[in-house]
């Protein structure tokens, strides 16, 4: 849901991710900081860019990024290689 989110409507912010989600503010930083940590994406550009190389989302032509799969905090994810 949270990368759904992210890679969707472009001009999302946080806050309204959050408010989308039905989670604080807090939950989505901590969602960032939890992806950055892990594969090393420190720009939502990378985010969405990884997001699409494994596969989690796919372009839509120029409306954007649409999920075709839901992501959850309890699905393990790990960097390729690993």
């Amino acid at each position: 849901v949270f990368l759904g989110h992210v890679c969707g409507e472009k001009d999302l912010t946080y806050k309204q991710i959050a408010q989308r989600m039905g989670v604080s503010e807090s939950a989505v930083d901590g969602y960032v900081r939890w992806f950055s940590t892990h594969f090393d994406l420190h720009s939502r550009p990378a985010l969405v860019l990884w997001a699409i190389e494994q596969r989690l989302v796919h372009a839509q032509g120029s409306d954007g990024l649409l999920a075709h799969a839901e992501w959850s905090t309890q699905r393990s994810l790990r960097p390729s290689g690993s």
